[in-house]
C-alpha cells in the first residue's frame, strides 16, 4: 500500500478538526460583530448625550451645531439599534435599553431645539415657533383690528 494514500478513518479525523476550527472562527467572527455593534452604540450614544443637556444658554450656532448632530444621529439611529437589537446578548440590556430610550427621545429633543432656535433665531427655517406664543399674539392682534386700534 502507497503511503502518500490517506485513509478514510485518517479523512474522516482531518474532517473533524476542520469543521471544529471553522465553527470556532464563526463563533470569533460573531464576536467580533458584536463588540463592533457594542462600539458603534457607544460611538452613537457619546454623540448623542450633549443633546439632552439644557439648550437655554446656548449661542445660535452652537443650537445649529446640534442640529446637525441631531440629523447624523436621526440617518442612523434605525440601523444601529436594529443592528445591536439582532446581536445584543443579556449582558447588553443596560447598553440596549440605553440606545431605544434616546432614539426614542430624538422626535421631542428635535422639537426642544428648534424652538430654541426659534427664540434665538426667529423666522430660522430650521427653527420652530413657540405655537401657543404665536397663537397669543394673533388673538391679540385680531382684537386690535376688532375695536379698530
Amino acid at each position: 500500500m502507497d503511503s502518500s494514500k490517506i485513509t478514510l478513518r485518517q479523512l474522516a479525523k482531518s474532517n473533524q478538526y476542520y469543521n471544529k476550527d471553522m465553527h470556532s472562527f464563526g463563533e470569533g467572527q460573531q464576536f467580533d460583530e458584536l463588540e463592533i455593534a457594542r462600539e458603534q452604540v457607544t460611538r452613537w450614544l457619546a454623540q448623542f448625550a450633549p443633546l439632552v443637556d439644557d439648550h437655554s444658554a446656548m449661542s445660535t450656532r452652537a443650537v445649529k451645531a446640534q442640529l446637525k448632530t441631531l440629523g447624523e444621529l436621526q440617518g442612523s439611529s434605525d440601523r444601529i439599534l436594529s443592528s445591536f437589537r439582532s446581536q445584543a446578548q443579556p449582558e447588553d440590556y443596560q447598553l440596549l435599553s440605553t440606545l431605544e430610550s434616546a432614539v426614542a427621545q430624538l422626535p421631542s429633543i428635535e422639537s426642544d431645539i428648534r424652538l430654541r432656535l426659534g427664540d434665538l433665531a426667529p423666522g430660522d427655517p430650521q427653527s420652530a415657533p413657540d405655537l401657543d406664543e404665536l397663537q397669543d399674539k394673533l388673538l391679540q392682534r385680531a382684537a386690535r383690528l376688532e375695536i379698530g386700534a
